[in-house]
């Protein structure tokens, strides 16, 4: 059980299961789509799991088609040696331009030393930690 409501921070969870519910349809169990999180203005990105090859042949294949559509293209771009100049210096534009967009995750997740001992600890956990939704903590202070 939560210590404290994630409808209200001020009131003291009494476990009625509402948080386990859609935002959008209360009568539907929350099947952690995101969709409530993006209304708030917080940006989700998600591997579609659709996209991601079943097998290692499947893999080698979309990654074989992949390479084959680069390299043609890359022929019919390059009919000359001005052209290749040029492609030089399209490619070093857009790698500055895709750096600058570039947004690591990594950076916004913080290392806890000993994380492991304080998941383990589920009583330890529940003492010092806030479930702001489900499978989401806040730490208290600094543990």
């Amino acid at each position: 059980m939560r210590e404290i409501c994630i409808f209200n921070s001020n009131k003291k969870c009494n476990d009625c299961g509402e948080c386990d519910y859609c935002v959008y349809d209360n009568k539907k169990i929350c099947n952690n789509c995101g969709k409530c999180l993006e209304d708030e203005g917080i940006d989700i990105k998600a591997i579609r799991i659709e996209e991601i090859a079943k097998n290692v042949e499947e893999n080698d294949f979309v990654e074989n088609e992949f390479v084959e559509d680069e390299f043609v293209e890359v022929e019919e771009s390059d009919d000359t040696q001005d052209d290749e100049a040029d492609f030089e210096e399209d490619v070093e534009l857009a790698f500055t331009e895709s750096n600058e967009e570039y947004e690591d995750a990594w950076d916004h997740i913080e290392y806890v030393e000993d994380l492991d001992g304080l998941v383990e600890d589920e009583t330890y956990l529940e003492e010092n930690s806030n479930e702001v939704f489900p499978g989401l903590r806040r730490i208290k202070g600094n543990i």
